[in-house]
Parts: C-alpha cells; structure tokens; sequence
C-alpha cells in the first residue's frame, strides 16, 4: 500500500464517523493527541463525547502494546473545552506494521479536519547503557516525564509520505 491507497481508506473511514458522530457533533476538532505508553492518563482531561474502538473504524491497525486502549476519543480537553481527537494508542513498526500503517491515524485525522498533533513518546525511559534494573538514577527522564523532542532522525524509517497522494 502506498501513500494513495492510505488516504484512500483514511477519507473512507473519515466519512463513516461522520456518519456515526452526525459530523462529529458539531465540535470540530483541529487538534490530534496520541496517547501512547505512560499517557493514558492524559485521557482523564478530555470530556468525552463519543468513544470508538478502533476495531470499529474502517481500515484502522490494531495496536498490541500494553497499555494502549485502542480507541478514538472525540471530546473537549480541561476546562478551556478545546475540541480533539485523541487517539489511545497506535501502531508501530516494531509490531510489523508498514510506515503507511503506522500513519493511518494522521490520515485519518487531516481527513477529520485537523490541523495540528501533538505525538507522545517513551523516548525518555530509554536507559543509558549499562543500568541495571532499581538503577533508576541512570535514566534520562523519569517515567511520566514530559520534555520535547527537537529533532530526530527521519532516515531510519521509509516514509509514510513518499509517493503520490490522491
């Protein structure tokens, strides 16, 4: 499958939630959050509106990681009501799924409206060689810890994107 294919069955899955949220219930959400290891928390300051599996949404890939509840909130976020959709985990490419796999949901969610996202990662509970289990002053971040990602290497992956779209 390549990148067309991907926004192909983004679009489709698109328009059965629309169907199943009457358009999303009018929130309009222009903010992606995907929650992964560790964040599952975050879900705690969204005001849900309606929830769905994603083994209910066309085409979406199941992730199998602990920890990952498998659903797509639609909702407001704390107290300032800001409208997203926050995706309860995701697939990986460790798991064996392609890059284009790994990217259904940000289809998926540009073919929602959205704008702009905002990724969690375990980037941060990654130890320094040698530590050992209880060595929990060797780790970078604590578990939990949130700090930003300023770059990464977008070489060791193909990407999602290369191809056509549409």
């Amino acid at each position: 499958q390549g990148p067309s294919e991907v926004h192909a069955a983004a679009l489709e899955a698109a328009t059965a939630i629309r169907g199943q949220t009457n358009d999303l219930y009018g929130l309009g959400p222009r903010l992606m959050v995907v929650l992964g290891s560790g964040c599952g928390d975050v879900a705690k300051n969204i005001t849900p509106v309606h929830e769905i599996s994603y083994a209910d949404i066309p085409g979406m890939p199941q992730s199998t990681v602990a920890g990952h509840k498998g659903a797509l909130l639609i909702g407001t976020y704390t107290a300032d009501a800001i409208p997203v959709l926050a995706f309860q985990g995701r697939k990986h490419v460790y798991e064996g799924a392609s890059a284009q796999e790994v990217s259904f949901s940000l289809y998926l969610a540009k073919a929602l409206g959205v704008e702009a996202a905002i990724m969690t990662t375990a980037t941060g509970i990654v130890p320094n060689p040698g530590t050992k289990p209880g060595d929990a002053d060797r780790y970078p971040a604590a578990v939990g810890t949130v700090f930003l990602v300023a770059s990464y290497n977008p070489n060791q992956l193909p990407s999602s994107l290369r191809g056509p779209i549409g």
